[in-house]
């Protein structure tokens, strides 16, 4: 056949090629190649280039803000002190400003404060509970104990008159002067005042149980309750304050 003929029939077998053109190089094996259009190749390689920087860029951008959140949260977790107000001891610290660094861990970057009222006072009935139950001579197994919640709670106290040859006004006059010592203070809160300062901050009121009676003499066991309001709740609400929560941070 001749080289018009073969021509025509490359024509005709690839028809889906693009315009043919003859080539200046290396010969293929009818002669021809398809066109390269020079100048739309190198526009797309330049573009090709500019979105690979780009998104070169916008990945190194990506890493950098996982990488500054990913501290932040390593900082939080590692360098938060949880200060938890828990026991007497923190809570009347607390109450009397003395700073955080003695209970502040060397790693502490910054510290979170948080109150759990209902813990506190378990703290000061414990407190309370293994001061006074030495003076009646293991004669009961509880002498102080608590009843309600931080917001609407009440100190129950046993007068050991009851157990002992002594009058029962002595101990509960003891009780109504620290309460009232306390409502009268003016100066900055002391070690001294601490357990007074809880109970009138704490509790609504406090009970003093006078128990009397001699079972060995048919007098049976009965129960002579004196309250002692802390006026609490008129100071709160003199003051627009709200009441102690129960363990919430805060409150």
């Amino acid at each position: 056949m001749s080289p018009a003929a073969d021509l025509d029939e490359f024509v005709v077998l690839h028809k889906a090629h693009r315009a043919l053109t003859p080539t200046v190089g290396e010969l293929t094996p009818n002669g021809y190649r398809p066109a390269h259009r020079q100048s739309g190749w190198v526009l797309s390689h330049h573009r090709d280039y500019g979105s690979q920087e780009a998104r070169g860029v916008i990945r190194a951008a990506r890493r950098a803000v996982l990488l500054v959140a990913f501290s932040m949260l390593a900082l939080g977790f590692v360098g938060c002190y949880d200060h938890r107000l828990d026991t007497l001891e923190k809570h009347c610290d607390h109450l009397m400003d003395v700073s955080l660094e003695k209970y502040k861990p060397f790693w502490s970057v910054f510290t979170v404060v948080s109150f759990h009222n209902d813990k506190v006072l378990d703290s000061l009935v414990v407190f309370l509970n293994e001061t006074h139950i030495k003076k009646f001579e293991g004669r009961i197994d509880r002498a102080v104990w608590r009843e309600g919640s931080p917001a609407a709670g009440v100190l129950h106290v046993t007068n050991p008159s009851g157990f002992f040859v002594i009058e029962p006004e002595s101990f509960i006059e003891e009780w109504r002067q620290g309460i009232e010592k306390e409502l009268a203070r003016k100066s900055p809160m002391q070690v001294g005042d601490c357990l007074f300062a809880e109970v009138t901050l704490m509790f609504d009121a406090v009970h003093v149980h006078s128990i009397k009676g001699d079972l060995t003499r048919g007098i049976p066991w009965t129960d002579n309750v004196t309250v002692l309001p802390t006026g609490r709740r008129e100071r709160f609400a003199k003051h627009g304050m709200k009441l102690p929560g129960s363990s919430k941070t805060g409150e």
